[in-house]
Order: structure tokens, then sequence, then C-alpha cells
């Protein structure tokens, strides 16, 4: 059943609009913007309804789920009344949709939120017909991206670590990724992630570590402890990386900048916050930097370094799984879990 949120702390009227709805959608009442951006992606609503009184929890709503980044964006209906005439200025906020008063006609407010509703689901059959045609332009040049790719894994690999190994970890990072990502999409299809939208956070997956060129080659290779200074220049590569990326053309015409830039800046955040370089935490991190932070740390611990051994995939999988590489969302550790195999599988076949 179709989820409806109401953002609003008034009883009578989210009792009054629960009546309204409670008969053909489920009805999901959050009494703040926090509570409902925690909630938005696992609930998938199809309307949002706030009262237009608690006008900063609408304004902090939009901006989170602006954020989140999901196309089409979910309809808001503000509900205004004299009490909030004061904000007659945040009506017009981006992201509302349409505006009724109250008192309201419950036909007339059922009626304005199916307009919504309706428009919002032909968003999304668009979305679904531009993500078929990309689908099959990818399989016809198909032959062509796996040379490319090939060439792309090849140079960031030189270009980063300073050694030719023909592209292994860029290679596996791809490959790895995408396999997450098509698990993902069939544990929690709310999510709604094409097979072009996975394609891209993989091709974009390659590019991490792209601020590592302007750390110094000596921190990088060093053998023994790093000081505090020198994790403190490795930790900016993530910064470093993402003000590189400007400077890629490739990126910019593929409309895939933002896309490489947030991975760059924000695979090292984590979901409680305790990560770098922003202190991100929660859904405050796209589902991107997400997979690529935790598919880097199953694969960096399994590969040689210059200041320890490789891990063992089962050593690998129990340091993610204790907390030893920061915490991940619930969702992602399902998804690694259940994806585990596959993962190294991947991992060993390069």
């Amino acid at each position: 059943m179709n989820c409806i949120f109401l953002l609003g702390q008034n009883p009578k009227k989210n009792e009054l609009l629960d009546s309204v709805f409670r008969k053909d959608f489920s009805v999901s009442t959050k009494s703040s913007s926090k509570e409902a951006l925690e909630s938005f992606l696992s609930e998938n609503p199809v309307l949002v309804i706030a009262d237009a009184s608690l006008t900063e929890e609408t304004k902090s709503f939009l901006a989170g789920i602006k954020k989140l980044d999901v196309y089409p964006s979910v309809p808001v209906l503000l509900i205004v009344s004299s009490e909030s005439a004061e904000f007659a200025g945040d009506f017009l906020l981006p992201g509302i949709s349409d505006i009724i008063e109250f008192p309201f006609n419950t036909v007339i407010m059922r009626r304005r939120a199916e307009n919504l509703i309706s428009e919002y689901y032909c968003r999304k059959n668009i979305e679904a017909e531009a993500a078929k045609k990309a689908k099959l332009a990818l399989l016809q040049k198909n032959e062509k991206l796996a040379v490319s790719e090939t060439l792309l894994d090849n140079f960031m690999e030189i270009a980063v670590n300073n050694e030719f190994l023909v592209g292994t970890h860029a290679a596996r990072m791809r490959k790895c990724v995408r396999i997450f990502l098509q698990n993902y999409a069939e544990v929690f299809p709310q999510e709604e992630l094409s097979d072009q939208k996975i394609e891209d956070i993989a091709y974009a997956s390659v590019f991490h570590d792209m601020g590592k060129l302007l750390v110094p080659k000596e921190i990088l290779l060093k053998s023994t402890a790093l000081t505090e200074d020198e994790y403190s220049a490795v930790r900016q590569h993530t910064v470093l990386g993402s003000k590189l990326l400007r400077g890629v053309p490739l990126l910019h015409q593929k409309g895939l900048y933002k896309l490489c830039q947030d991975i760059c800046k924000h695979h090292h955040e984590r979901w409680n916050g305790e990560g770098y370089p922003d202190g991100l935490k929660g859904g405050e991190i796209s589902l991107a930097a997400q997979v690529v932070g935790i598919i880097e740390a199953y694969i960096a611990l399994q590969e040689v370094r210059s200041y320890r051994k490789a891990f063992s995939e089962p050593e690998a999988f129990g340091k993610i799984m204790n907390g030893s590489c920061g915490s991940f969302s619930n969702n992602i550790i399902q998804v690694f879990e259940k994806t585990r195999a596959a993962l190294e599988e991947a991992f060993s076949s390069f």
C-alpha cells in the first residue's frame, strides 16, 4: 500500500488527515524532519503533507530530501492556516508542490493529493522509460565499454600507486561495487536503482582515491606507522581528489562529475558520524559513497600494503562486521553479508 507522510504535531489535524487517506494509503505520522528523513528511504512515501506552522522542520526536510538525491522528488503539500500566515514567504520554497488552506474540505484535499501523486507517478514512468533506453544503449556499446574500462583502470592504478599493477585494485572496485549494488537493488527495490545508475556508480568508484595523486609518495609507501601529521595528510586525499576532478572533462561530458566528486570526497564518511572529512552522519551520506566505502575497505584489507601483509577474506569480513573499519548502515551490512560469496569470488578473479 502506498505511503503518505504527515509532518505535523497537531493531533486533531493528524487525525483528520488520517481519516481522509487511511482507506487507500498507509499513513505515517512524523513529528520532526529528522524522524521523516530517517525512514524516508525505507517507507518510500508517494506524498508528504506538511503543516506550515512547522516551518523550520519543513525547511529541514526539504534540504534533507535534496541531499538524498532522490528522483523524481516526492511531492510536498503544505497546509496553511491563519496561525501560519506569518510564514507566507515560505510557501514558495523549492520543493513545495502545492498549498491548501486549513480548515479544508476533505474531498478537495483528497483530490489535490491524488493529482500530486498522479503527477509523481508520471515522472517515475518517464524515468523508467529513459532507463530502458539507457540500458539498450549500454548493451549496444558493451564491447567498447569493456575496453575503455580496462584502460581507465590501468591509468588510475598507475597514477595513484605509481606502479603498473594492471588495474587490479580499480577493476576489483568496479566489479565488486556493481555486484553489491545489483544485490542492493534486489533487497531494497524502493531505492529504484536502475541498471544505468548502477553502472554510473561502478564507473565513478574508480576515482575514489584520485586525491592520493597529491599526497607525498613517501607517506603513502611508508612501511612504518604514520605520525599524526602524516595521517592527517593522507586523510586530505578525499578533499584534494574532489577538487582534482574538476579538471577531468570526460566526467563533465558524461554527466558524472557530481557523482564522482561525492564518492571521492565522502567514501570515508561513516554512518555514526565518525568518518571524514565532513563528519557526515546517517542519511547525510549518499548510497554511492556508503557502498564505495565498504567495498574499498573489504578490498584494501585483502591487498598487500607497504606497512602490512594482506588479510585473509575471513579476516577482512570480520573486521568490517566488528566495526574496525567504521560503522555502516544496517541496510549496507545486510547486503554485505548476503553478497559475501559473490564479492569473494569477484576479488579472487583478478
